[in-house]
């Protein structure tokens, strides 16, 4: 009895590597690297059939491609019911390896319907019709709203939650109220479009630097700010609701239909992005690393703003700025007023930061 909510399932068109192909990697390690990212670019530029605006084209044309696919590949009697009749890319997209198969052979049956009953003989399904059965395996999924392990923290705890979808968290890693508590695969942090190793390795590369921070810094105690979980949670909260997935109710939400717990909203560059470094303000116990973040920050705005004043000014008085018209002449002298004056203030705002 397969899925009710079915799915768009397509050819896996997976091969395996050769081992000249194998060999060569083992001997140049920098290609095997090389290859990994362009495999990421292309499953990442996949990311936009997810979202509702952008991505309409893409999703019309693939539902065609693999609404077709599927049809002929179906039975007689599944291929009127074979097709989704949700968006491409509302659920996640299935590589098929014998599902088709397995529906066509003839000791199989497939029956779309819902179990309303076990019998002494079988199962009977929601259409009102029998399933004569000797034995009966249920495989219904799992369930994601559940929480694994139970952890008690300084002012909060697991308990005190239903479930996942009921946590804040920050960047998929932390809990407000239950310090030095940093685990991978939190809330919103896993993709449908690619690879959930990537997203680990950049889930555990921050976590890293956390805890190396702590040890180098001789920080007992770090934990995220109330505040900061609540604002990361509403910023991905907004992100959801461009893609397609709230068109769906599915395991991802809270009770099937409620918030979306689970999905990263955006590529994996954009994971990469936001979690290339800490925002130490957003933590508990980070206050001394926060104000070297500012510290260098304004120095790395004031090394620009110099550059661009000099670099301007340089222009102006070589005559480059007048070779090329009036209006660059302008412009570039636009942009020397502005990058000094913007460099004073940078100076004046790291002279009260170090006090």
């Amino acid at each position: 009895m397969p899925s009710l909510t079915r799915g768009w399932d397509g050819a896996r068109n997976s091969a395996p590597n050769s081992e000249q192909l194998r060999n060569f990697r083992a001997r140049f390690p920098f290609f095997q690297k090389a290859y990994r990212l362009l495999m990421l670019a292309i499953l990442d530029s996949a990311f936009k059939a997810q979202l509702t605006k952008e991505g309409k084209g893409i999703r019309k044309t693939k539902e065609k491609e693999i609404g077709e696919w599927m049809r002929r590949r179906a039975p007689p009697h599944l291929k009127d019911k074979i097709v989704p009749d949700f968006p491409f890319q509302a659920k996640r997209y299935v590589f098929e390896d014998g599902y088709f198969a397995a529906i066509n052979a003839p000791q199989n049956r497939a029956i779309y319907g819902r179990v309303t009953a076990l019998t002494e003989n079988g199962v009977e399904v929601d259409d009102g019709s029998h399933v004569d059965a000797d034995v009966v395996v249920l495989s219904t999924g799992y369930d994601a709203d559940h929480i694994d392990m139970q952890v008690s923290g300084s002012t909060d705890s697991t308990k005190n939650y239903g479930g996942k979808g009921d946590q804040v968290w920050y960047h998929g890693v932390a809990l407000p109220g239950i310090p030095n508590y940093f685990t991978l695969c939190g809330n919103n942090f896993l993709v449908n479009h690619s690879s959930v190793t990537i997203v680990l390795e950049l889930q555990a590369a921050y976590v890293t630097k956390l805890i190396t921070a702590m040890r180098d810094n001789a920080i007992p105690v770090l934990e995220v700010k109330q505040e900061a979980a609540e604002k990361y949670d509403r910023v991905i909260a907004d992100k959801l609701e461009k893609t397609t997935w709230p068109l769906v109710n599915n395991y991802w939400r809270k009770g099937g239909s409620g918030r979306i717990f689970t999905h990263y909203p955006g590529p994996v560059i954009n994971q990469w992005w936001d979690n290339a470094w800490v925002v130490w303000a957003d933590y508990k116990g980070g206050e001394k690393l926060a104000r070297r973040q500012r510290i260098r920050t304004i120095a790395y705005t004031v090394a620009l703003l110099v550059g661009a004043a000099y670099g301007g000014k340089w222009a102006i008085d070589s005559g480059l700025v007048h070779r090329l018209g009036v209006g660059v002449h302008d412009l570039v002298n636009a942009v020397v007023h502005a990058a000094t004056a913007a460099k004073d203030v940078a100076l004046e705002a790291v002279h009260k930061i170090t006090g």
